[in-house]
């Protein structure tokens, strides 16, 4: 039930993404629950930031963070980007075995990760397996599945299993927000119970996040801040925020 619930308010918000604003009644047909249903997901999707109720209906809150086509993602703070992969790729050592989760910010650890010897990389990004690939010094895995365009990444249940007989040394991946109370998250189901599967088989989990991304949130929540063992971001990271992260104890290195 809880599951088929997430499912529809994942829904809700796409529909109301395409349409910009739809009415109680064309919510209750189109997903064929009662009005107090639908009422219902609407507080609770107004309360976590993802739109505004108006009368007899719902708009889209600009604030909330969507995911990105991936494409368009590799546009935005590139140097700040390449900044931190350079700098995780750093973490990484030889003979390590470690999930890149897909994003374009792990995709540029590519180029500083392909001279580590005996070096395993499991990961869900089509574009990260494709470009290293071209490296057979580098034991790859792809985790399969079905395709999600938008980001080029493996997010369902099959993707899931593949992780099953496998443990890592290092887990690397982005996400759509970072908040404090929040916690870490994404913008769909998914991606966020594959995350959470891969940091049960990481022994260190690492985000990548660039400053924009701080006090922001998507839909569905990844973990909280504490699960994440270091953060890396930029120096630009407002001193509020740099200060509440260490003071629940969080490494977080600014390049």
């Amino acid at each position: 039930m809880q599951q088929r619930k997430l499912t529809r308010l994942q829904a809700v918000i796409n529909l109301i993404q395409q349409k910009k604003r739809i009415s109680v009644d064309d919510l209750s047909k189109h997903f064929n629950v009662s009005l107090v249903t639908i009422r219902r997901d609407l507080e609770e999707l107004e309360r976590n930031g993802s739109l505004i109720r108006d009368y007899g209906g719902a708009v889209v809150n600009k604030t909330f963070v969507e995911e990105d086509v991936l494409y368009e993602k590799y546009k935005i703070n590139t140097e700040e980007k390449d900044k931190i992969a350079k700098y995780a790729a750093s973490l990484v050592k030889d003979d390590d075995n470690i999930i890149l989760d897909g994003g374009s910010t792990t995709f540029r650890m590519v180029p500083y990760l392909i001279e580590k010897k005996n070096l395993t990389v499991m990961t869900s990004g089509l574009n990260i397996a494709y470009e290293l690939s071209r490296y057979s010094h580098i034991n790859l895995i792809l985790l399969g599945g079905v395709l999600r365009h938008k980001s080029l990444t493996f997010s369902d249940g099959y993707a899931m299993e593949g992780l099953a007989n496998f443990n890592f040394n290092k887990m690397f991946f982005p996400c759509e927000g970072v908040d404090i109370e929040t916690g870490i998250t994404t913008s769909t189901l998914n991606r966020a119970n594959m995350n959470q599967r891969m940091m049960e088989k990481s022994k260190e989990v690492i985000l990548l996040a660039d400053y924009t991304k701080f006090g922001k949130r998507s839909f569905c929540s990844i973990c909280d801040i504490e699960k994440v063992g270091i953060i890396v971001s930029n120096k630009e990271l407002g001193r509020d925020y740099l200060d509440k992260i260490r003071q629940k104890k969080i490494k977080i290195a600014l390049v």
